[in-house]
């Protein structure tokens, strides 16, 4: 491409950035310049359009016609579908190790309630779970109406889908993403797979819990709501556990696979000599590479390096709108914020003292990619999963699916691939850093990360071959290492739920965060002095308890200072009044927005 097709280039880099986008999006972004540019970059075969950037899979599995239940998984079906027989709305968790094989509890559920003449919604909190789950119901029940449904969907598809289940009296089974929710069936059966993840929470323009939603919708056709996971989210777990929802469990791992063997690696003793690896782990890597054995490699950290280092002013690179380090992309040539999707092209001066020294520090993804291709045999064929290897349309399908027919020993990536895969050969998992994610200022956090590292755990020894779990730490002595190692989520509930009965958390109060924010050049004492001084006062005599206001975690957003205040009461009702009341204190403050955030999932 020509230097002076400066158009060209631009839509490029945004597609670079951004990823897959719409033609409304480049539109907005671009304005009628679009269509030259934009003409020309299709006519080079530069860029392509396509219907979506995932696609399902229509030539999925063999048809299995009839689906094999153990013990467990039958009277699991068995206690649910009576559920589904009472004509009542119901709440259901499913509580099963990983690998215990919930998906065929799932799979048999849909069937008893098509043949019974009931719509079926086969939830999952990714797409990538979802087609998984879409090619899942195609071979088992090969005669069913199956419909997938999410929001990467053309709108002209979605649109058709919406206008097909609209008045459809025929049983059908939908699969899909939380949006799925908003097609216009009676369910008669939801299912929420792996219940637990944040996606099922949408926080931004239109917001919705999955769960709260899919309860609304069985109420009105009187079905079952049926919820999944092996680690489950607390608040849900307790209600199971309390009688508030039914409760069946799946205990062992289908047929003669075992779970893995989970070894803590502190890195105050052992600490990495060459690269992220202490020496036990890279000898353990090392040996299973040489055995013919299949790695997952798990860290929650994308890019090259999180923080790039001028070493002229002994400063970092940070984003002019969000005030936070711009994140290295090596093989993209850019320094990306994460957060409001600035960027800079790289090699550049530092635009504070011009030098032109830089050192990276820390690690993601890519550059731990690149140590590993120096340090592995050279015919060790490694994949990378993550935001960055997944903008292209359909190239989450072709890492995951080459990966699962053995064309790559190593896998790489972040929480992407903690759950919902199901990869036989592998044999040792290891989480390079476990302490990210830890400490954050969430109540949540520990919960997080327990959550994340068991499901990454369950990947390892899901087939004949035992498993190994490795996981870095340099906090051996947080309590949840040892609920972890010996995969007892119940054991984590108890210390987890006893904490949170302390301090006022969820289940025990409802709980509401508001996020306040003004343009970064805007003073802010004055104004948030009054306020907070009148919402306490508001909050005292209502019954609810208001932290705050306080500067957020990530102060600065998108040239935007936050702030946010905490609401604990013992009713939405009350909650939901203060917050009334706070909007019309701020309703003349043209240059401040508010936000209210009831049972928030994210605390920054």
């Amino acid at each position: 491409m020509r230097p002076q097709a400066t158009a060209q280039l631009d839509v490029l880099r945004y597609l670079d950035v951004h990823g897959v986008a719409s033609s409304k999006e480049l539109l907005v972004h671009f304005g009628r310049n679009l269509s030259q540019p934009l003409g020309a970059l299709l006519r080079k075969g530069l860029v392509r359009e396509v219907e979506s950037q995932f696609q399902a899979d229509e030539t999925s599995g063999p048809e299995q016609g009839s689906i094999c239940l153990t013990p467990e998984q039958t009277m699991a079906v068995e206690g649910f579908w009576a559920l589904c027989l009472e004509g009542e709305p119901k709440s259901a968790l499913l509580f099963g190790v990983t690998g215990s094989g919930k998906t065929a509890v799932y799979l048999e559920l849909a069937r008893r309630a098509l043949g019974h003449g009931l719509h079926v919604m086969l939830l999952a909190p990714e797409v990538a779970i979802a087609l998984k789950l879409h090619a899942d119901v195609r071979g088992a029940l090969p005669q069913a109406d199956v419909r997938l449904f999410h929001g990467y969907l053309s709108p002209s598809e979605r649109h058709r889908t919406f206008l097909e289940m609209a008045g459809r009296e025929s049983p059908c089974i939908v699969v899909g993403t939380r949006s799925s929710l908003f097609l216009p069936l009676e369910p008669g059966l939801v299912i929420l797979d792996e219940e637990h993840d944040a996606s099922f929470k949408q926080d931004e323009g239109l917001v919705y819990q999955a769960r709260e939603l899919a309860y609304g919708r069985v109420s009105r056709s009187g079905g079952l709501l049926l919820m999944g996971s092996a680690t489950p989210d607390v608040k849900v777990f307790h209600a199971a556990r309390n009688g508030g929802i039914a409760l069946e469990r799946l205990q062992s791992r289908i047929g003669e696979a075992r779970l893995p063997e989970i070894t803590l690696v502190d890195l105050r003793r052992e600490p990495p000599e060459d690269g992220p690896f202490a020496p036990s782990v890279r000898d353990a890597l090392l040996e299973a590479v040489r055995a013919g054995e299949q790695v997952i490699i798990l860290h929650n950290r994308r890019g090259y390096a999180p923080v790039l280092y001028c070493e002229t002013c002994s400063e970092p690179l940070k984003c002019p709108n969000c005030q936070v380090s711009l994140t290295l992309h090596k093989r993209r040539e850019l320094l990306l914020c994460h957060y409001c999707g600035h960027h800079l092209l790289f090699p550049l001066s530092c635009p504070k003292c011009r030098g032109a020294e830089f050192l990276p520090l820390g690690a993601g993804t890519e550059r731990l990619e690149e140590f590993l291709r120096t340090q592995l045999p050279p015919d060790t064929k490694i994949l990378r999963l993550d935001r960055d290897t997944t903008r292209r349309a359909g190239a989450m399908q072709d890492t995951l699916g080459a990966f699962a027919r053995q064309e790559a020993q190593i896998l790489v990536g972040t929480q992407m691939l903690s759950k919902g895969h199901h990869f036989p050969e592998v044999t040792l998992v290891v989480v390079v850093d476990g302490d990210l994610g830890l400490n954050l200022p969430d109540y949540r956090a520990t919960e997080r990360s327990f959550q994340m590292l068991v499901q990454v755990a369950g990947r390892a020894g899901r087939g004949d071959k035992p498993g190994r779990v490795l996981i870095q730490t340099r906090n051996p002595g947080h309590y949840c290492w040892q609920h972890v190692q010996a995969n007892d989520y119940e054991g984590f509930f108890t210390k987890e739920i006893a904490l949170r009965r302390v301090m006022s958390y969820p289940p025990f109060v409802k709980l509401a965060l508001v996020r306040i924010s003004l343009p970064a050049d805007r003073p802010e004492a004055e104004l948030l002095a009054a306020f907070g001084s009148r919402i306490r006062a508001l909050g005292l005599g209502a019954g609810v308890r208001v932290l705050g206001p306080a500067p957020s975690p990530l102060s600065v957003l998108r040239g935007r200072k936050r702030f946010q205040c905490l609401l604990k009461g013992d009713a939405w009702p009350a909650i939901r009044g203060v917050c009334a009341e706070m909007r019309k204190m701020l309703a003349g403050e043209k240059h401040v927005r508010m936000s209210v955030d009831l049972d928030p999932v994210d605390m920054l």
